[in-house]
């Protein structure tokens, strides 16, 4: 299990939850809240969600069991690049996606 900290702002400012709601729902959703200090809360995730390693993952999984829509992203126009994938592959993944993402700050 991996512990992550998230601040209890940024999750309200990425949700329309107040902070009792957001300890109300995280636990309910399978992320147990270890402790809290300040603005501060710690969370355990577990290994086959990625997904909520981040206040971001942690508010869409809030937002969508709000009701909220998740967000939409263009996916119009050329496709960004090739994708070759060996026929090996097939029986291990018979499903892949790829995208591209410009113009953004991690």
């Amino acid at each position: 299990m991996a512990q992550i900290e998230v601040s209890l702002q940024d999750l309200k400012n990425q949700t329309s939850l107040d902070e009792t709601k957001i300890k109300e729902i995280l636990p309910t959703l399978g992320v147990p809240i270890e402790s809290s200090e300040g603005d501060e809360i710690y969370l355990e995730i577990t290994p086959n969600r990625p997904d909520l390693l981040s206040s971001e993952g942690i508010a869409r999984i809030l937002n969508t069991y709000s009701g909220k829509p998740p967000k939409q992203y263009n996916t119009e126009g050329e496709p960004a690049g090739e994708l070759i994938i060996d026929p090996s592959v097939k029986k291990v993944r018979p499903y892949i996606a790829m995208a591209k993402a410009e113009g953004i700050v991690l």
